[in-house]
Formats: C-alpha cells, structure tokens, sequence
C-alpha cells in the first residue's frame, strides 16, 4: 500500500496530540506566506443545493457549483486547515461569504475516520476573521454523511445524487459603525454574547432545530446537501498565502467601481463626432423615463402571454418536460412558501407567484443598450451575422410596496435595427444609418438635451419592427434559470429558442445543469472535437475567485456558451443590468450593469466583432 499524506496524518496526529502542542503552535515564522505541515491539498467541485437559508446572498431552491481549494494541516490539539473559496458558478457577485478561511476542524477523532470512508465524514469546522471594511466573519461548517440521517429525510435530495449535509452557521459583527459587510446583515458588537461559543458549543446539531431558537435570528443560517463532483487529493497548485487573508473583501469590487469600470478608451467611429464610449451605448431610465416605458407600451398582451405561458413550464403546445436535456423545466407551480424573494439584503418568502409576474404592471424599466455591432447564431443562415439591436431590460417590482424590486425575474427585450434577412449592402446601409442615430443622440445626451432624443429613438426603432426576442432570467425557484422567445424569419411568430451551442442541445431552458450536458459531451467525444469543447469548459473554470478571464470576451462568446454559462461567469445577479438595490455606499449610479457588459460594448466598438467573423470565414 502506498504511504501517502493521508496515512501520515495518522501518524503526525498521534504525536501531536501526546507532546508537541507548543512546536506546533508556531506554525510559521514572521515573512513566511505559507503554511507549515500540511498533510493534505484537496481540491473539489462540488455541486450544491440550498435547501434553507435566511439570507439573500443564497436564496432557499438555489442550486450551483462551487469550486474550491482545502489545505489540511497538522496542529494540535485540533487539526487546522486553510480554504479558499474559488467559485460559486453565481457570476461577478458579492462573495458569499470571505474567500479566504483559516481555522480548524473539531478533533482527530472525526478527521481520521473520514479518510477512510466517505460515509464517517461528519466533520466540524469554524473559522474567525476579520475583513478590510471593518467586519468581524465567525462561521462554523457542520459537515455529515446523508446516511446519518433517517431514511425519509433529504428522500429527493438522495434521488439526485447528493451524499453530503451541511449546515452553516456564520455571524457578521461590525467592528467599525460604518462598515457594510456586502449582501450579508451585520450586527453591533453585543458585550453580552459571543457568536463563536454559541455555534461551537452546539456543533453536534443536524438541522437548524437543533439550535436554541431565541438566539438563531443573529445568524446567516444555511442548510446545503452537496455531492462531490471532482475531488482531487494531492492537488498541486500554489499553495494557500497567508497573506491573502488582509484582502478578504466582502465585496467583489472591495473599492467600489466607476460606472464603466475604467473601460473608457475612446473608440472613434467612422464619420461619427460623439459615439465613441461603451459608457455611451447604456441608457439609465430615470422616472420618467421608466413613467414613459412601462412594459405594456413596449410587448402587446399576447407576447406578454407567450412569456408567461414560457415561465409556467409550457413553452408551446404540447411540450413534453421529460424531454428537457437539463431536466431544469421552470414552472410556477413549482414556486412555493419555501421559495423567497430578494431585495437587497432583505428576503421575502414567496406567497403568490402566479399574481405577481403574471401582472406587466409589475415590470419596472432598468435601461437601455444600444449594440451597433451585434453578432447573431440564425437558423438561417450559417454562422454569425452583424444585425445591430437595441434592448430593453425590465426588473420585476414588489406589488406591494412598488418602490423597492425584486432580484427574482428579469425580462429583456430586443429590437433589430437592420432587417436582418436583407442582403449584405442592405443590411450595411442600415447599420449605418443606426450609428449616425447613436450619434445624433449621444450628442444630445452630452449637452444636456437628451431626453427628447432618447424617445424619439425608442419610437423610431420599436415601431419601424415588432421585437425580435424576449429573454427572461429567473431566480423563482432559487436556481437561475433562462428562455428565450424568438420570431421566425418565416413565419414572423415568436416561437421558444432551443439553445444550442457547439453541436450541443441545452433545451428550452438554460441553467447549472447546461455544464453537466458539455461535461458528458467531452467524456464521449475525442480528437478535435474534444479539444474543441474542452477549450468551452476551461473557458468557463477559474482558477480563483477574482479571476480576470470572468471579463474575457474573447472566450465568453454567445456562439459558444449559453445563457446560464455565461452568468456563471460573469453576470452580475444572473444579469448585466439591474437597478441599484442601495446596499454599497460606495455605487451611487441608478443601475448596476456587470463589468463584462463594457467590456463587449468595447469590442464591438473597436470592430472586434467584424474581425472575428471575417476570421471565421477563412
């Protein structure tokens, strides 16, 4: 048998424990970044699903993938281990939590028994830190095997694969009156009470009834199944630096951000004066606007029908669910009181689904983008073609208290501005004339007149064509999930969009599950081909949580990701414009839209997209 790290854990703990408590406390010296004996790296994917929460960060239904890296290390009189959270298959978020973990697990006796058998792996885990605005993370991970549980517990959740349970527990303090401690609520230091002793005194408990209940409310409080997808012992990597636990940010961007980014290179146009800027192609609708442009000016009922009918599990007539690749069907009747609505860092459960998106006067304007070079997959035609749009993102409101949305459900609309059928000269033409509009516009934009500008183009443009598509991104159930609605060339009716990238069916719906279907392709395919969808998948894997390749429009292209892929990565909240839920100090503008969004408004500004398909074309 080979003596690998795991059995010389054995070994080191049996020491540990008898006499060596004190060398082992100085687990490393002043200048040292990484950690000493460490017995085991891990590197997992694991696939999770939320079955409670109390916090918005992770809605109750949510179902994702987390990436992360686990260093275990020989302390004592407990073993210690260092964790990095890499990804939440969530997008450009907030962190759900810090990225960055030290702590230790609650004894040997748990650890040792686990590297044996998956089915012993009822481990405690806790960690304290503090984070740069000022914020105080106490958090303890209660690992267990499902079979610890009775038979009828978790029944679906076993139906599906999912071994583990974890119930979580963590409590933000802040340590500075201002600090804002990103989507999570944080609390006042109280002398009288100390999170970490309550969670640690209770780490026996297996579900949340478990805790004394008067005190449970001063938690985030979740509780998960998961089941390992990939787990790699002895995965080699750079090792955990300590010193990223000074940068443990809650917030994604932990400076706050500029409207734009920074992406705000001018990109002149060919016989324009003003358009040049991504910033300029984004629309914000104030009130007025927004007053203008409700969602029942801009969709007839029927399509409003048409989306309704799409969100409620029945695409079109005679639709058969079974048949759904991903087995993500989204249905109404599937939301239920278990399922909670988010705003800000406020969560609402779910009462009547079917009343509140069913109403368009429910639906608030977010803005508008203008896409003078955007590519488009067609039946139609082979390839990609330029047809340039604008669009429309609308965000779902609480009916009952209008002033405040919903993060739940998002439509967005879209109008070509070219007739996209017409041939290459016809269809340049328009162009064309579409930029010289963009730049009318954005001139009366800059000189403080742009008001009447920016409707007499919404008028020209929704009224010379009916729209082209309408997309929705949902978080009803808990799981992002997206359709799209596209007229036929032929028939001019908007008709349900299978998505299909690579050769690939995703189905009618989009969502987790889309990467689980290119899995399984790349395991059954070889030479080129794998390769090829192999370059798609390392495209969609990070390497840490921040990674620059989120913002990579060279490798997140529509003609090879979908719509959940892609929100994965680099949507923020599921989508690339959504109004401003007031939670960070620091962004003041009307609407947030994602970093990813300039950047492809960049490239499409720079002809980048011409490039790539007259590339494609030789």
């Amino acid at each position: 048998m080979k003596f690998t790290r795991r059995f010389k854990i054995i070994a080191l703990a049996a020491v540990s424990t008898l006499a060596v408590g004190g060398a082992l406390a100085a687990v490393y010296a002043d200048g040292e970044v990484n950690s000493r004996f460490i017995t085991e790296t891990v590197y997992n994917l694991n696939r999770v699903k939320i079955l409670e929460s109390n916090t918005s960060s992770l809605r109750p239904g949510s179902v994702y993938d987390v990436a992360t890296y686990f260093e275990s290390l020989l302390r004592a009189p407990m073993p210690g281990y260092n964790y990095e959270f890499i990804d939440s298959g969530l997008g450009a978020t907030e962190p759900l939590y810090p990225m960055y973990q030290k702590g230790n697990q609650a004894s040997y006796g748990q650890l040792i028994p686990a590297l044996f058998d998956d089915k012993a792996r009822h481990i405690d885990h806790r960690s304290s830190l503090t984070t740069p605005e000022g914020c105080k993370v106490d958090s303890a991970y209660l690992l267990r095997h499902i079979t610890e549980y009775p038979d009828d517990m978790f029944k679906k959740e076993r139906e599906e694969g999912y071994t583990r349970v974890v119930v979580r527990l963590e409590h933000y303090t802040k340590l500075r009156p201002d600090a804002q401690c990103g989507r999570h609520v944080a609390h006042d230091p109280d002398p009288n009470f100390d999170p970490m002793e309550f969670m640690w005194k209770h780490r026996e408990a297996m579900t949340f009834a478990d805790f004394p209940q008067d005190q449970l409310w001063r938690f985030e409080a979740k509780l998960s199944v998961n089941w390992p997808m990939i787990e790699q012992r002895g995965y080699e990597r750079t090792l955990f630096d300590l010193r990223d636990l000074e940068k443990n940010s809650l917030w994604y961007y932990p400076d706050g951000h500029s409207f734009d980014y920074g992406v705000n290179t001018p990109r002149p146009q060919t016989d324009l004066d003003a358009f040049k800027l991504p910033s300029q192609t984004v629309v914000q609708a104030d009130a007025k606007l927004q007053g203008d442009y409700p969602l029942s000016r801009l969709l007839k009922p029927d399509e409003f029908g048409k989306v309704v009918a799409y969100l409620n599990g029945n695409p079109f007539p005679g639709y058969d669910a079974s048949k759904e690749p991903g087995h993500d069907v989204l249905r109404l009747a599937d939301v239920t009181g278990n399922n909670a609505y988010t705003s800000g860092l406020k969560l609402e459960k779910i009462k009547n689904v079917v009343e509140d998106v069913t109403n368009m006067d429910h639906f608030r304007l977010v803005g508008m983008t203008l896409k003078p070079q955007e590519p488009h997959l067609d039946k139609d035609w082979a390839g990609e073609r330029i047809v340039p749009q604008i669009r429309f993102v609308f965000q779902l409101i609480n009916p009952r208290d209008p002033a405040h949305v919903y993060e739940n459900l998002f439509l967005h609309l879209k109008w070509d501005t070219a007739d996209r059928l017409a041939d290459e000269k016809t269809r340049g033409e328009q162009q064309a004339y579409f930029l010289k509009r963009l730049d009318e516009v954005t001139k009366a934009r800059e000189s403080g007149n742009g008001d009447a500008a920016v409707r007499d183009l919404i008028q020209e443009f929704t009224k010379a064509r009916p729209v082209h598509s309408i997309s929705f991104s949902s978080t009803l159930t808990g799981t992002w999930i997206f359709g799209n609605i596209e007229r036929d060339n032929k028939t001019q009716e908007l008709t349900p969009l299978k998505t299909i990238r690579q050769g690939i069916d995703y189905g009618y719906y989009s969502s987790v599950f889309d990467t689980d279907l290119l899995r399984a392709e790349i395991e059954k395919s070889d030479g080129a081909r794998k390769a090829e969808l192999q370059k798609t998948l390392d495209a969609l894997t990070v390497t840490t949580f921040r990674d620059p390749k989120r913002m990579d429009v060279h490798a997140l292209r529509f003609n090879t990701v979908s719509c959940a892929q892609c929100h994965q990565m680099s949507g923020r909240d599921g989508v690339h414009m959504s109004i401003n839920d007031g939670i960070n100090d620091k962004i003041k503008t009307p609407a947030i839209v994602s970093e990813y969004y300039f950047h492809e408004a960049d490239a499409q500004l720079k002809g980048d997209m011409q490039k790539w398909l007259a590339s494609a074309a030789h």
